[in-house]
């Protein structure tokens, strides 16, 4: 079974048979926003993002646990981007993307509702609002900048280490993985349906392996399993 976010909820993807499993779906559905991006956190809960179809604040940042129960942990976001977690766990790391900015906040393994966060990353001055992230074994975070073709590191503290340049004119999300979680893999998009984000590549909306970055990521851990060793 696979965890997916499809457009009005979560649910568990049995990728055999292709069989599905309602996981989560909000209370009060609102036709006019959809799920956008989600990353498991190291208690195993999944955080998952809602986006206004056309860019409207009507997204909310939810966290579900794998018995369904849910916390709204933020409202009024436009386009739910950029998540993911620190390797110990203690920093989440989002984004609405038309804010251009990728936001630090404090996160503690309980329930506790998130708190005023920082600016960790401006993206500003590289043209682009964030997209997908993830994070590497040293604690940097790399951000796909949807709008100008490329995907960068940042440090901890914030500060570009690097810029790369994508396989094509609009990256989406990135992850690790392959054997030693070396190959960085990404996403990208061809047309995002509203008329917002179209390629002009040709092989816009292909999914990448770029290798050869002398890095490596993280272990994620499964939806209700908590941290992975």
């Amino acid at each position: 079974m696979a965890l997916r976010k499809l457009a009005d909820g979560i649910y568990l993807v049995d990728l055999t048979t292709g069989q599905s499993e309602t996981v989560f779906k909000p209370d009060t559905p609102d036709l006019r926003a959809r799920f956008n991006d989600g990353k498991v956190d190291r208690q195993g809960r999944f955080v998952c993002g809602t986006m206004g179809i056309y860019a409207e604040p009507r997204g909310e940042l939810f966290r579900v646990d794998a018995s369904g129960r849910s916390q709204v942990l933020a409202n009024g976001i436009r386009i739910a981007n950029s998540l993911c977690f620190s390797p110990d766990g203690g920093t989440m790391y989002f984004a609405d993307s038309l804010d251009r900015s990728v936001r630090a906040y404090a996160y503690r393994p309980g329930d506790e509702p998130l708190e005023q966060p920082r600016v960790h990353v401006d993206t500003k001055p590289f043209n682009s609002g964030p997209d997908g992230a993830t994070i590497d074994s040293d604690g940097f975070i790399w951000i796909a900048l949807v709008q100008v073709g490329k995907i960068a590191r940042f440090t901890a503290t914030g500060e570009l280490d690097r810029l790369v340049e994508a396989p094509t004119d609009m990256p989406s999300c990135i992850t690790f993985g392959g054997p030693d979680l070396g190959t960085l893999y990404v996403t990208s998009i061809k047309d995002s349906g509203t008329g917002r984000a179209i390629s002009r590549h040709p092989a816009g909306g292909h999914v990448f392996a770029i290798q050869g970055l002398g890095v490596k990521g993280l272990p994620e851990p499964r939806f209700g399993q908590g941290t992975a060793g």
